[in-house]
């Protein structure tokens, strides 16, 4: 130790504003993409098993020779297929909340 060294710097964790910051705002994206997945998730697991599904205007808009249009979205297969892709979305918001948990 000199009498011209510079004050020695502070032992610990110290974190700058700007990095709190920053890991303040990745959260709250964090949070509102798995909140965004869940509704999601929610809504396509769910939709197509309901009468709302079947009661749509496609046939209506649609020319005469597409008419067939109305099976496929009826088939039990697509129905299956959309919720298949909502229970990936609520796998999705699960994992992200998991990663929320184990950063502290």
């Amino acid at each position: 130790m000199s009498l011209t060294s510079e004050p020695a710097p502070e032992q610990g964790p110290s974190v700058s504003i700007e990095a709190r910051q920053k890991m303040v705002r990745r959260r709250l994206w964090a949070i509102c993409f798995a909140l965004f997945a869940s509704e999601i998730g929610c809504f396509l697991l769910i939709f197509p098993w309901i009468d709302a599904w079947t009661l749509n205007h496609l046939p209506g808009m649609l020319p005469p020779f597409l008419i067939e249009v109305q099976d496929v979205w009826d088939d039990p297969l697509l129905k299956s297929a959309v919720s298949a892709l909502g229970a990936i979305n609520v796998y999705i918001f699960l994992l992200q909340v998991l990663s929320l948990f184990r950063k502290k």
